[in-house]
Formats: structure tokens, sequence, C-alpha cells
């Protein structure tokens, strides 16, 4: 990967996806950032999940009305 890469493994805490990952730790490898997400989930803003929400919901609505 080019520098200036990151690379955010959600699977850190079964082993990870990356060979570079550490759990709980951000790696430097040549300029690319690999983190090591440790539970990724209970960190992130409650407000992501409900746009996350309301985006399918809005799909939802238009594969609806496209039904008739």
């Amino acid at each position: 990967m080019r520098p200036g890469s990151v690379v955010l493994d959600l699977a850190a805490e079964e082993g990870g996806n990356c060979v570079l990952t550490r759990v709980g730790e951000e790696v430097d490898h040549g300029g690319v950032r690999v983190v090591g997400a440790h539970q990724l989930a209970s960190e992130l803003a409650p407000e992501s999940s409900q746009l996350y929400a309301r985006n399918i919901l809005e799909f939802v609505r238009l594969l609806l009305d496209e039904q008739g």
C-alpha cells in the first residue's frame, strides 16, 4: 500500500486480517498506519448508528415506492 494509507482491522480482537495488527494499538509500517480496533462499536458516537439506520430506512422506502 502507498504511504498515507490506513488499514482499520475490524477483526483485530479475533486475531486480525493483517499480519501487523496489534489489538488496541496503531502500528506505522512504511507510512501505512494499521489500526487494531478494540471494541470499535462502543467507541463510535450514537449518531453514527442513527445515521446508518436512517439511510437504510430511506433506501427501503425507495424500494417500496417503486413496487407501487
